[in-house]
């Protein structure tokens, strides 16, 4: 994705938020984040547009209230839906039956590529992004035992690793307050990304 594509994303999802909201409104670091982490995710934009228009439309059915949506985290459980739902129909439709019992062997060795480099980069590292490092690498362990025995199917696998790299982005974020990750130059955590 280029960079206009990613300011396209990042901008079409405020001024949405904004028009469903009824004025203008300026997102708060935690939306941002937000934001970044669906990005990150690869959730695409139009899925995040339906989940908010169905958190709007959900919030409008419970009947007239004072208050109004202030924040895209109210948003976040109908995104997640909507996104499951389009993953589960249209993503990596080849399904663990069609690998056979052989599992996801390129998927596997990616994974302890990524493992082996949260662990390389965690000894030059301060002390608390070193432990989520070492967190995220011992999660990228265990979907790549899945992923090798045949237990997951290409789109858990795929879902699974952009997680952890979500989750492990967003905790180095609030820890240092930088994105310190990029600095890093891990590979991508999702083997259908490399």
């Amino acid at each position: 994705m280029s960079n206009s594509a990613d300011e396209q994303y990042f901008n079409r999802i405020e001024e949405h938020f904004g028009r469903r909201r009824g004025g203008p409104l300026v997102l708060s670091p935690k939306d941002w984040g937000l934001v970044e982490a669906w990005h990150d995710s690869g959730i695409p934009l139009r899925i995040v547009l339906r989940g908010i228009n169905q958190a709007f439309d959900r919030f409008a059915a419970s009947g007239p209230r004072p208050d109004r949506i202030n924040s895209l985290l109210y948003c976040e459980q109908e995104i997640r839906a909507a996104w499951e739902e389009y993953r589960g129909t249209h993503q990596h439709r080849h399904l663990r039956g069609d690998q056979g019992s052989k599992g996801l062997p390129k998927a596997s060795a990616h994974l302890r590529v990524v493992s082996a480099a949260c662990r390389s980069a965690a000894t030059n590292v301060h002390m608390t992004v070193a432990s989520c490092l070492l967190t995220a690498a011992a999660e990228l362990d265990e979907i790549e035992r899945a992923a090798a025995d045949g237990d997951l199917e290409a789109r858990s696998v795929d879902r699974r690793a952009n997680d952890v790299e979500s989750r492990l982005r967003s905790a180095v974020k609030s820890l240092s307050g930088t994105d310190e990750l990029n600095a890093l130059r891990l590979p991508p955590f999702s083997p259908y990304d490399a």
